[in-house]
C-alpha cells in the first residue's frame, strides 16, 4: 500500500479575522498579539490559489473591496494557508495549519501566545484584539468519483464504508452534502445534519451504466460541491473532500475554473486518491501538499477517511479586527514557537 501523507498525523486550524461584535458562536480564548516573538527571517514559498474579488455572499465592501493571499514563508514549522474571504466590511477569514516538520504532527497547544500580527509592516503588539476558539458552525461537501473505473477495482464497496466512517468522526451537528460524479455531477444529498438521511445516499451510491458512468468529470463536481455551501450572514467553516481514482477526461470545467471557485467559497479543501492513474499533482495543488493522500489498497480508505474526518474536528476560529477602513493593506499573520515561526501575508482592500 502507498499513502502520502499520513493525514492523523496533521490538524485543521482555520482562521478567521473578524471584527468585533456578535459574530459567529464559537467558544473562544481572548487574547492578544505576543510581543516578545522575533520575525523569522525566511525566503517566501509558492503563495496559495488568489481570490482577486470579493466572495459570494461578501457584504457591501464599496468599489474596489478584494483580497488575497500574497506571500508564505517558514522557518521551522510547516504552514498552509487556505483562502481568505471576507465575511463583512473589514472581518476576514481564512484558514490554516501549523505542523511542525520534525514530527510531522500538529503544533501542540496552538492558541493565541503563538500568534502575531502586523499591518503594513507596523507590528501591532497589545494594540491587536482577536480571539481563538473552535468553530461550531461546520459545512462539508463530500466529492465522490463514482466512474465504473471503481466498479472493475472492486473500490466501490469500500468507499461506501470509508465515507461513512468519515461522516462518523465529524463534530456533531455538521451540515454534510454529498456530490458523486462520473460523465456528469450530481448532488445525491443537499446539506443536512440528519446523517441516517446522509448515509442512505452513500449507501446508494452506484457507477452509472454506458456512456454516463464511463469518464471522469472531477472539476465539474468540485465546481458544483462549493454551490451547495449555505450563504448567512455568518458564514460557517467550510470544506471540499474530494476522492477519486482518476483524471478528469470530460474537461466541462477545467482546474483553474474548480480552484477558484473553492477559493471564493472560502473553502478548505481535502482529497485522497485511489490507484495509479491519479491526477496527483492536481490534487495536491489544489488541497495542499498536507491535505492530500493516496493509496493503491482500496481496504486502506476507512482508515485514511477516517483520519480526514478526526482532522476536520479539530476546526479552531481566530478573529482579528482591522482598524482600517479603507484603502489597500497588507495585514502579515505569524505563528512563533520558541525560535521557529511560520507566517503569511494578506493583502486586502477595502473601498470608499
Amino acid at each position: 500500500m502507498k499513502n502520502r501523507p499520513c493525514l492523523q498525523n496533521l490538524l485543521l486550524c482555520a482562521a478567521a479575522v473578524t471584527a468585533c461584535g456578535d459574530g459567529m458562536h464559537f467558544e473562544a480564548e481572548r487574547g492578544h498579539s505576543p510581543t516578545n516573538a522575533t520575525p523569522a527571517e525566511a525566503g517566501e514559498i509558492p503563495t496559495t490559489p488568489r481570490a482577486d474579488t470579493p466572495v459570494t455572499g461578501t457584504p457591501d465592501l464599496g468599489e474596489g473591496g478584494a483580497i488575497r493571499v500574497t506571500r508564505r514563508w517558514s522557518e521551522g514549522l510547516a504552514l498552509e494557508v487556505g483562502a481568505p474571504r471576507f465575511v463583512a466590511r473589514g472581518e476576514i477569514e481564512l484558514q490554516l495549519e501549523v505542523l511542525d516538520p520534525r514530527t510531522g504532527r500538529p503544533l501542540d497547544g496552538f492558541g493565541a501566545e503563538h500568534l502575531r500580527f502586523s499591518e503594513n509592516g507596523q507590528d501591532l503588539g497589545a494594540e491587536t484584539l482577536f480571539d481563538i476558539g473552535r468553530a461550531q458552525a461546520l459545512e462539508v461537501v463530500l466529492v465522490l468519483d463514482l466512474s465504473q473505473s471503481m466498479a472493475a477495482a472492486g473500490a466501490v464497496d469500500p468507499l461506501r464504508r470509508a465515507a461513512q466512517t468519515l461522516v462518523d468522526a465529524l463534530p456533531a451537528g455538521a451540515r454534510l452534502g454529498v456530490v458523486e460524479f462520473a460523465t456528469e455531477a450530481r448532488t445525491t444529498q443537499v446539506l443536512t445534519t440528519d446523517t441516517g438521511e446522509l448515509k442512505n445516499a452513500l449507501e446508494a451510491a452506484t457507477p452509472p451504466e454506458d456512456r454516463a458512468g464511463r469518464f471522469t468529470n472531477l472539476w465539474g463536481a468540485v465546481k458544483q460541491a462549493t454551490t451547495l455551501f449555505s450563504e448567512t450572514t455568518e458564514p460557517p467553516a467550510r470544506v471540499v473532500f474530494v476522492f477519486s481514482d482518476g483524471r478528469d477526461n470530460v474537461a466541462e470545467i477545467e482546474f483553474e475554473a474548480a480552484k477558484s471557485a473553492v477559493v471564493n467559497a472560502g473553502a478548505m479543501v481535502y482529497a485522497v486518491g485511489l490507484g495509479a492513474e491519479l491526477d496527483a499533482d492536481a490534487l495536491t495543488e489544489l488541497a495542499g501538499t498536507t491535505r492530500y493522500t493516496e493509496t493503491t489498497d482500496p481496504d486502506a480508505l476507512t482508515s485514511l477517511f477516517a483520519d480526514v474526518g478526526a482532522r476536520i474536528g479539530e476546526v479552531l476560529t481566530v478573529r482579528y479586527t482591522t482598524p482600517k477602513a479603507h484603502g489597500t493593506h497588507l495585514l502579515g499573520v505569524q505563528v512563533t514557537e520558541g525560535s521557529r515561526a511560520a507566517g503569511f501575508d494578506v493583502e486586502f482592500t477595502l473601498g470608499e
